[in-house]
């Protein structure tokens, strides 16, 4: 881990735990003798997360032929950890959703984040991974070190590192480790550390811009990675990133076997995020 990285995510005092909700929920996954009447209980107790979850769970990107209008019943249906996954990225949102520093604009920096998110799912599904929700809290979370650097501007160069990556051809994490000496996946990695959260997700994450890299979770790694490229080319959201992704090519050709056509995929992605856009961040 960079310990640079991990000195901000150390500094910042208002990261130190997560959303509380979520940490009650992943007790009870935790607890043998708990039921899924008992997550109900801990998510229903936030009526926003309920809306938003149960929305989601409703949506085009899942597909259930029937309507789900209870969190006990959503449980039983996606799965105890598939919903404790699900209410992590929800959470997220919310304590993610306002940006204090005004240096980015929070509404195309998560309209990229869902949008990966939903690309993500969509390649996990394609490659039936054992976990497809993980891989969604990876896609909506792959970027959330980028949040912590902006948020953090007074003390770190950010103002010249965003001029640099509008004037310049370089990747903005390439810009980041030159002139912070470490990149918003650093961060994430340092910050997923501090919170306890799966190894699984933590490796997604922080291997998301070299996922050949990735020590134990490659694939993972790689659904993240081309999760995000999909965003970027399909011009879904910004965050922050004037370039394109640069998709890891050596690794596409393995990875892409037996995959639908890229063009499938990419309509399959635009269609399913406005949906999501508007339940996180619905028109006035």
């Amino acid at each position: 881990m960079n310990s640079q990285a991990q000195i901000l995510v150390d500094s910042v005092k208002d990261l130190g735990t997560l959303p509380e909700v979520y940490s009650k929920a992943n007790e009870l996954i935790n607890d043998p003798s708990s039921s899924a009447q008992d997550l109900a209980k801990v998510i229903s107790n936030d009526q926003v997360l309920t809306s938003r979850l149960l929305r989601l769970v409703n949506s085009a990107l899942y597909g259930f032929p029937q309507h789900i209008d209870s969190v006990a019943r959503a449980i039983t249906i996606v799965g105890f950890r598939q919903t404790r996954d699900l209410v992590m990225g929800v959470s997220i949102i919310g304590k993610f959703s306002k940006s204090a520093s005004g240096l980015m604009d929070m509404k195309a920096f998560w309209h990229h984040s869902l949008a990966t998110a939903v690309a993500a799912k969509t390649l996990a599904e394609a490659k039936r991974h054992r976990s497809v929700e993980v891989m969604f809290s990876a896609g909506l979370m792959h970027d959330i070190g980028r949040l912590v650097i902006i948020e953090n501007g007074t003390r770190l160069p950010v103002a010249e590192l965003l001029r640099t990556a509008a004037e310049s051809k370089l990747p903005i994490h390439k810009l980041e480790r030159r002139l912070l000496g470490f990149t918003h996946a650093d961060v994430a990695e340092a910050l997923f550390m501090k919170w306890n959260l799966p190894p699984v997700l933590r490796e997604a994450v922080a291997y998301h811009h070299q996922p050949g890299m990735a020590p134990r979770f490659k694939e993972e790694a790689l659904i993240t990675h081309y999760g995000d490229c999909f965003a970027h080319a399909l011009g879904l959201g910004n965050a922050g990133d004037p370039y394109l992704q640069q998709p890891d090519e050596e690794n596409w050709g393995p990875f892409s076997a037996g995959l639908a056509p890229v063009q499938t995929l990419a309509d399959k992605i635009t269609a399913a995020t406005p949906e999501l856009i508007n339940i996180f961040f619905p028109e006035p």
